[in-house]
């Protein structure tokens, strides 16, 4: 499994700005300049890599002049981007991306020139977070359940607390009692935090706006009761709704192999939804997940389970 990675952007830079907060400044390294004969017009570009020497995509590069945005470009899905300009002289090139240190750099545009840069960005955090994954149990009849999820870092919470697995009597409306704490739930929640490496290599592509009647539609097909799927919505509405855009995947078999979920007596249905998602300034063409793949449908005795995850790593077309 691969740690969160060092995003490397192969081009070179003129000279490097003074840095605040987040944002940081690179030195300089060797500039290349190509001739275009285009006149009253400068370009920058290059390709954005990571440090295993895949293209990113959906990096934002962002040409500034005297405070004022220019110009801007998302990476494409061969890493590249590209951005003309009818300005010259001194500007500043901004290049980010979700979950990593921005860094800002001073560059010289030239007309009639393109310039290829290059820099390298690191990642804020290397852990990634699971949040809120929650299990709802529905047995065909009351009975006493065993639940257990062998986790390398365990967990950082979890609510009844799991001391090496949770025992509770659960009856066919998913009402659980745990005779050691006394107490009534309606589900086991737990959150981790860890390296779990997702790959996202398809997924939809949802405006902020449009977050409820995606979410609604593809919970529904994933086999998620109203219940469930408006708990679902609830949590992560204000997260997915606050971004232009979302890259969102719905991981099933590689999350399955990171959280390995035991209970007994075993489910005639298991339904776990992990969503990962990506925060994007604009709109990418992407590969699109098909959740009729993942579909089940609900028959005996069902287990069921949500969560999600900010996706940290890099956007894969293959």
């Amino acid at each position: 499994m691969k740690f969160i990675s060092v995003i490397i952007l192969i081009f070179s830079l003129i000279s490097a700005c003074s840095s605040t907060n987040n944002t940081q400044a690179k030195t300089a390294n060797s500039a290349s300049y190509t001739d275009t004969g285009i006149q009253n017009q400068s370009t920058v570009q290059g390709t954005i890599k990571d440090t295993y020497g895949e293209l990113l995509l959906g990096a934002t590069v962002k040409l500034l002049q005297n405070g004022e945005l220019i110009a801007g470009a998302l990476t494409d899905i061969d890493g590249k981007f590209k951005i003309n300009s009818s300005i010259e002289g001194l500007c500043t090139l901004e290049v980010s991306y979700v979950g990593y240190e921005t860094h800002t750099h001073e560059i010289t545009l030239i007309y009639g020139k393109i310039l290829n840069l290059g820099d390298e960005l690191k990642p804020m955090e290397d852990n990634v977070k699971l949040l809120k994954p929650i299990i709802y149990i529905y047995p065909e009849e009351t009975c006493e359940i065993e639940v257990k999820m062998p986790l390398d870092n365990g967990f950082s919470h979890s609510y009844p607390k799991y001391e090496d697995k949770w025992i509770v009597t659960a009856d066919s409306l998913g009402n659980l009692y745990d005779s050691t704490t006394r107490r009534s739930y309606y589900g086991l929640y737990w959150e981790a935090e860890g390296t779990f490496d997702f790959t996202l290599n398809e997924g939809h592509v949802v405006a902020g706006e449009n977050t409820i009647s995606f979410l609604e539609s593809a919970l529904a097909t994933l086999g998620l009761n109203e219940r469930e799927a408006n708990e679902f919505i609830v949590f992560w509405l204000p997260i997915l709704e606050a971004n232009p855009y979302n890259l969102i995947h719905f991981s099933s078999d590689e999350y399955e192999e990171m959280a390995p979920l035991k209970v007994t007596p075993k489910p005639d249905t298991e339904i776990r939804v992990m969503m990962v998602y990506q925060p994007l300034q604009h709109a990418i063409d992407f590969p699109i997940q098909d959740l009729n793949k993942l579909a089940k449908k609900r028959a005996g005795f069902t287990v069921v389970e949500w969560g999600g995850s900010l996706y940290k790593g890099h956007l894969s077309k293959n």
